[in-house]
């Protein structure tokens, strides 16, 4: 297995994204800030954040960085990545239900045999696309995904560092979707507590625990504080 090769840098990016309470600065399904702060993390040429409902086959959230006309783009290319869809990576998700895996093309196919791939040939070679890592979120619903996707053109691969950073970070970027959602639905914002277990909501929903299955923890009163120890029970 390769190194990690997790910096200092790497860590305060993390801790950043973990930690920061992200305001509302108009990103759909994620703060711009925190998107900046992902491609700091994860080096690529592009990032793209999709709301996917397959059974519908429609789009509810769409950001892009930096800024590009990859929407104008697409609208010359949706059918080919409909037709397509199917027997691409980009279905996995859907077919295997297997949503909490941070996926990269190299996982299924050789670069040779993504290139033969009738969606690379009509869809990702028009859009630049050779290498590419895939994180999702589940959005409320079965099929009903934000694909988070970074791209990089010619160079070198995504790596085991930068899935194991993702896949990490993973339940921290759910509840900033989270909150994002209620923010652009006019809920008020939440408090502490809340907070607390809208973190373990959106870890479940990465493990695909169930929230039946834990109770929220507790805060030491004053007096245990004082006198438990590392031993007590």
């Amino acid at each position: 297995m390769s190194s990690l090769e997790v910096s200092d840098h790497d860590v305060r990016t993390m801790l950043r994204i973990a930690e920061t309470p992200f305001e509302d600065d108009g990103g759909e399904a994620l703060p711009w800030e925190l998107l900046r702060s992902l491609t700091d993390l994860i080096h690529c040429d592009q990032l793209w954040v999709s709301g996917q409902d397959t059974p519908r086959w429609s789009s509810f959230a769409d950001q892009e960085l930096p800024g590009s006309d990859l929407g104008a783009a697409e609208d010359g290319l949706s059918e080919a990545f409909r037709t397509h869809y199917w027997a691409s990576t980009c279905s996995y998700p859907d077919r295997s239900g297997d949503i909490a895996s941070v996926t990269m093309i190299s996982d299924f196919c050789s670069d040779r045999q993504f290139h033969d791939t009738p969606m690379y040939r009509d869809y990702d070679r028009h859009l630049g696309v050779e290498h590419e890592i895939m994180l999702c979120l589940p959005a409320g619903g079965a099929g009903r995904t934000l694909r988070l996707l970074f791209i990089r053109g010619s160079g070198p691969d995504f790596t085991e560092r930068d899935r194991s950073l993702l896949t990490l970070i993973r339940p921290h970027l759910h509840a900033a979707h989270l909150t994002t959602t209620r923010q652009h639905a006019g809920c008020a914002a939440l408090t502490g507590r809340q907070q607390e277990i809208l973190h373990l909501v959106a870890a479940d929903a990465a493990t695909g625990r169930s929230p039946a299955s834990w109770t929220c923890p507790k805060r030491p009163s004053a007096s245990t504080s004082r006198t438990s120890s590392p031993g007590s029970g």
